[in-house]
């Protein structure tokens, strides 16, 4: 329902997108059958050691909270369970593929920042709300990760949307990123997020939080989504950079 209003994609062809592993992909898609077995998925990720890596690194994060470590994927996806290693790898492998774009280092380091800070506020916030703290957490991680890339590759743009900001915050008015980008580019990163993340086959839960998440008034009037991990993103994406 939210991205059936327009063609799938909605960025210029020339803006390039970051590259996500094969086995990462090719994981997404068969995992989201139920009935796939562990090991199957395993032997996906074992093809390739950075993702491994990644995976036990994220795993065995003290914010995991696991009791015992993980020492292998096959541990790692017993452990913590398919849907939560799905969700924790596809939102660790995007930040750090936005992370490594063109971007200046310190804006790089102050980007991530902002994301874990959206991402664990969204964990707790949706937890208050009953909802699914992981979900939101990816989503938290996950909403802005098309930015570095629009801001490199459409930089005079976004140099104008940052002096419109600074002047409308300077005279006290109320101004967003998103309402600057659909004024002048007819969609904004929000949207564009959601379709890529479509096309690349992450879960449909997923593509909501982000799609939705600059939309607080609207998530809130709807009962459908207002107390889930959707609404905990659309909050969080409220906080100051």
């Amino acid at each position: 329902e939210l991205l059936d209003e327009r063609a799938d994609a909605v960025l210029p062809p020339d803006v390039p997108l970051p590259v996500l592993p094969e086995p990462l992909l090719r994981f997404n898609r068969r995992s989201a059958d139920p009935d796939v077995r562990l090991a199957e998925l395993a032997a996906i990720l074992d093809r390739d050691a950075s993702l491994v890596c990644e995976l036990l690194r994220t795993v065995n994060a003290s914010a995991v909270g696991l009791r015992q470590k993980a020492a292998s994927t096959t541990q790692a996806l017993s452990l913590l369970g398919v849907r939560r290693v799905r969700l924790l790898l596809l939102s660790a492998v995007v930040e750090r593929q936005a992370a490594a774009m063109k971007s200046l280092p310190l804006y790089a380091k102050l980007f991530a920042r902002a994301n874990l800070e959206r991402a664990t506020f969204a964990r707790v916030a949706a937890e208050r709300l009953g909802a699914d703290g992981d979900l939101a957490f990816a989503a938290g991680l996950m909403q802005d990760f098309l930015l570095p890339v629009l801001m490199d590759e459409l930089s005079p743009v976004y140099e104008g949307f940052a002096a419109t900001l600074a002047t409308a915050d300077a005279a006290g008015r109320s101004c967003d990123m998103a309402e600057l980008e659909r004024g002048s580019l007819g969609w904004d990163h929000a949207e564009a997020a959601a379709r890529v993340m479509h096309g690349w086959g992450f879960p449909d839960d997923l593509v909501c939080c982000v799609r939705l998440h600059h939309d607080a008034e609207r998530v809130a009037g709807d009962d459908r989504v207002n107390r889930t991990a959707a609404a905990a993103a659309s909050l969080a994406a409220l906080l100051p950079d």
